[in-house]
């Protein structure tokens, strides 16, 4: 625990749980402001020990590993909760200047041609039951679908299509160790430790 006015440490906690920083904090009633990580626990503790101290959580660590990872995953979900509107910009967008074509993909075999008709036979079907004027929970409940499968399926204007590694938008392996493109610039640093 760190004094914010004068800068110095005032304890040193072990653990990260709720009863020794609620007891600390009932010990010294005159806490105004509590600057804290995310954790649940402390700010429990401050809420129950000093109820009119204000609370700043702080956003995490910050550093040059965290700041770029977590923007990294943050990213990610933005991104992996959109991939079908993005999908779409992309799929009529022309290719830009300097980036490869991408590649050609495989003819699907008979088994995924008949999961694709099988995927566009769903999607078709739920919009049309949609039309007629059934609620979403009804679509779900007799299709036997999630309500938020419903929802993407009526949000998205074209089919959805299957995914195989290397499709564009497909989940992507993520590199393994020092083959990172985030670490590159400090493989040497890290193999020199």
């Amino acid at each position: 625990m760190v004094d914010l006015e004068t800068r110095r440490p005032i304890e040193l906690r072990e653990g990260r749980e709720a009863a020794p920083l609620q007891h600390w904090l009932e010990q010294h009633p005159g806490v105004e402001v509590v600057v804290r990580d995310r954790a649940g626990a402390y700010a429990d503790a401050a809420r129950l020990a000093a109820p009119t101290a204000q609370q700043h959580p702080r956003a995490g660590p910050r550093d040059r590993f965290h700041l770029p990872h977590n923007a990294s995953v943050a990213l990610d979900d933005v991104l992996k909760s959109r991939w079908r509107s993005l999908d779409l910009v992309a799929d009529g967008a022309p290719a830009a200047e300097g980036m490869p074509e991408p590649l050609s993909a495989r003819p699907p075999s008979a088994t995924e041609a008949a999961r694709r008709a099988a995927h566009i036979a769903r999607w078709e079907e739920v919009r049309r039951r949609r039309a007629e004027g059934q609620s979403i929970a009804r679509i779900a409940r007799e299709m036997r679908m999630e309500r938020r499968t419903v929802r993407g399926h009526l949000a998205t204007p074209e089919p959805p299509r299957n995914r195989r590694p290397g499709d564009r938008g497909a989940p992507q392996p993520r590199p393994q160790g020092l083959a990172s493109p985030t670490l590159q610039p400090f493989v040497s640093y890290l193999q020199d430790r």
